[in-house]
C-alpha cells in the first residue's frame, strides 16, 4: 500500500504483480469506494467508509490476497493542521490524528514544532486526554503546581490515576523536560503495562537505560508504543520531542497492544 492510514474517500495505490485481472478490493470486508486497475502492477483504490486497522484485499481469478494493513484516520487529518508538519513528514499521519482528536495543539501562527522538547506539564496533558482522563480538581501536594496553573487539573488526575508520583514527594517540576525513558515510564504506569524485564531489548544503548526505568522501556516497547530509532539505539536520556510524543500518544489513541 502507498499509504498505511487514511479518511474515508481518500486515493491510495497497491503495488504488485498480476494485477490486470483482479476483480475486487476490500477494506476488511468492506470493498472499495472505487479501484482502478492502472497497470499489472498497480491499482488505485478510494477508501470506504470504516474505522480502526483493516487488512486491505484484492481478488482476482487465482483466489485473494492481502495487500496490507490500512488505518482510518478522521476526515479532519486528510488534510494538514500545521504549517511546519507537511503531508510528507514522517510524523504527519501521528500528529494529524491527535490533532483531530483535541490531544494536540499548536502554537499561534500555526507551527506544530515537532522537534522542540515537550515539558512534564505538557506531555501529562496529552496522555490524560489520549487516555480519555477527565481532569478535575488540583494537585495541592506539589508545592509547584498551583491550582490556578493550566496543566493542575491534568497533573492531579494523574496523580489519582497513579501515572504520576512527582519528582520528590512534593515537587512535581512542570516545566522540566521529559526523557525517553521517563515518557516510557508514564506511558507503562497510564496503560497498565505490566513490566517484562529487560531481557528483549536489544538496543545498542540498552546498558544505558536506568534500572527504575527498563522494565518500563521494555513494556512500552513490546506491546508497540515506543520504537528505537533509526540506528539502533533508544538515547534514554534524550529529550522526548514532540514528534517523539506524538508517535507514541498516536499509539496510545490507535490501541497498538489490541
Amino acid at each position: 500500500l502507498s499509504q498505511a492510514t487514511g479518511a474515508p474517500g481518500s486515493s491510495l495505490t497497491i503495488s504488485g504483480s498480476g494485477l490486470t485481472g483482479v476483480t475486487a478490493v476490500t477494506f476488511g470486508t468492506v470493498p472499495a469506494a472505487s479501484f482502478q486497475v492502472v497497470s499489472d502492477s498497480a491499482i488505485t483504490a478510494v477508501v470506504p467508509e470504516g474505522q480502526g486497522t483493516v487488512t486491505v484485499f484484492v481478488t482476482n481469478a487465482a483466489g485473494t490476497a492481502a495487500a496490507g494493513q490500512f488505518t482510518y484516520v478522521a476526515a479532519c487529518a486528510s488534510s494538514p493542521q500545521f504549517s511546519d508538519v507537511p503531508a510528507t513528514a514522517p510524523e504527519f499521519a501521528a500528529v494529524q490524528l491527535l490533532a483531530c482528536r483535541g490531544v494536540v495543539n499548536g502554537y499561534p501562527g500555526g507551527a506544530f514544532q515537532p522537534q522542540a522538547p515537550v515539558s512534564r506539564a505538557q506531555f501529562v496533558k496529552m496522555l490524560d486526554l489520549a487516555l480519555g482522563l477527565k481532569p478535575a480538581g488540583d494537585a495541592t501536594q506539589f508545592t509547584d503546581v498551583a491550582a490556578s496553573a493550566w496543566y493542575a487539573p491534568y497533573v492531579a488526575v494523574a496523580v489519582s490515576n497513579g501515572i504520576v508520583r512527582g519528582v520528590t514527594a512534593v515537587l512535581f517540576a512542570p516545566d522540566a523536560g521529559l526523557t525517553r525513558e521517563q515518557m516510557a515510564v508514564l506511558l507503562a504506569r497510564g496503560l497498565h503495562l505490566t513490566a517484562t524485564g529487560t531481557a528483549a531489548l536489544s538496543f545498542s544503548d540498552a546498558a544505558a537505560i536506568a534500572p527504575w526505568a527498563a522494565p518500563d522501556v521494555a513494556a512500552a516497547v513490546a506491546a508497540g508504543y515506543l520504537h528505537g530509532l533509526p540506528d539502533g539505539t533508544f538515547q534514554p536520556l534524550a529529550p522526548t520531542t514532540r514528534a517523539d510524543a506524538a508517535y507514541a500518544l498516536a499509539a496510545v489513541v490507535q490501541g497498538a497492544g489490541d
